[in-house]
């Protein structure tokens, strides 16, 4: 099974929120960065112009 883009940004959302949970993260500037990361990594992953 193939992953789109918009697939991988639910997964690190998903990562994310796990994160959040579990106490690795314990402020906002941690979950924003946390966030774009995961949105960088997405993008690096599956950029917008081989959409």
């Amino acid at each position: 099974m193939e992953f789109s883009r918009n697939d991988a940004f639910i997964m690190a959302g998903e990562g994310v929120a796990e994160r959040l949970r579990s106490g690795t993260i314990t402020s906002r500037e941690e979950w924003q960065n946390a966030m774009a990361d995961a949105c960088e990594a997405v993008d690096q992953q599956f950029p917008l112009d081989a959409a």
